[in-house]
């Protein structure tokens, strides 16, 4: 439902705002729009964060590290009940500041580590590796369409085709790529999501699973040559130590569900909408249009990002668009 459906004054129509719910899900801008004119730096009662929706806002968390700290970009948006927490501490689970929750004097040379790794000469060094494992999955796609009448796009290609490219590309072998899918989208869900407390359960088994793969792996003996596990070993931090265990383990974490679950929420939803857009499938499919597939990625990202929000903690109380924020905020 949007604030107009609602029939109420804007800031009335916000009270009711649900950032899970499926009225906001299917359709956001209302909100958004509601938002910055009516309430630019609003708290959500529901999650208790600050939604902070200006540009000029934004920028001013974005930028200020020291008066808003990333310490919660990776903490539960839905809090872990006490036998989720049990769950996940048998497991060993831990994320110590490492990428996106680092606020530490490490981050810049971890930071660094990820985007040598992942500079514009190896992303298209990695072209003809992308091809090939989207050419195996798109005859795979075939022929179960042949076979039954149907195929998921999102299961056989916009899910899987990431996941498979990194791992070649982070060295990763040993484990199914269905698993690691799994196990990436149960992360994703339990920190960012909105799951009830049997679901919460369930997602922390997952989640530590893969919390202990990703620590035997970071563990072994030897890292794979050329891998993102080798570069981590290799890192020295801003005081000379190697890279620990358990950081390297959460860089891992970050990279991988950044790199697998937003790619694949992006394909799909790229895929989705170019069905919807009269025409443009066909036309993208005959490729005489140069250009095309690509622009309309473009517009994808514009108007529907995988990651559309960031979280910050405010170090201090500060003032911000006309709100005092007392605790912490969400961009």
């Amino acid at each position: 439902m949007t604030p107009q459906a609602l029939d109420l004054p804007a800031s009335a129509a916000i009270s009711r705002l649900d950032l899970f719910g499926d009225g906001f899900v299917r359709d956001p801008y209302p909100w958004l729009d509601a938002l910055r004119t009516d309430a630019p730096v609003h708290q959500d009662p529901d999650t208790g964060l600050w939604l902070v929706s200006r540009y000029d806002d934004i920028r001013r968390v974005l930028l200020d590290p020291a008066a808003f700290r990333p310490d919660n970009a990776q903490a539960a948006v839905t809090p872990l009940p006490v036998g989720v927490l049990r769950v996940l501490a048998r497991a060993g689970f831990r994320l110590p500041p490492a990428l996106a929750n680092n606020g530490t004097d490490s981050h810049h040379g971890l930071r660094r580590v990820v985007t040598r790794f992942f500079n514009a000469q190896r992303v298209a060094a990695a072209v003809p590796v992308i091809e090939r494992i989207a050419d195996e999955l798109l005859d795979a796609a075939q022929r179960r369409l042949d076979a039954a009448g149907s195929c998921d796009l999102f299961e056989a290609y916009a899910q899987i085709l990431p996941c498979r490219v990194l791992m070649e590309l982070l060295g990763i072998d040993g484990v199914d790529p269905v698993t690691l899918v799994r196990w990436s989208d149960a992360s994703l869900e339990l920190f960012w999501g909105r799951p009830t407390l049997e679901r919460q359960l369930e997602l922390a088994i997952l989640v530590g699973e893969f919390h202990q793969w990703l620590t035997a792996t970071v563990s072994a003996a030897q890292a794979r040559p050329g891998s993102f596990v080798e570069a981590l070993t290799r890192h020295r931090l801003h005081d000379g130590r190697p890279v620990d265990v358990g950081t390297a383990v959460g860089a891992c974490f970050f990279v991988f569900i950044a790199g697998q679950s937003t790619t694949g929420q992006l394909i799909s939803t790229t895929l989705h909408r170019a069905l919807a857009e009269p025409g443009l499938w066909s036309r993208a499919g005959a490729g005489d249009e140069q250009g095309l597939a690509e622009a309309w990625v473009e517009e994808v990202l514009r108007r529907e990002p995988p990651v559309t929000t960031w979280r910050r903690v405010a170090a201090e109380p500060v003032t911000l668009g006309g709100s005092s924020v007392l605790f912490s905020v969400s961009s």
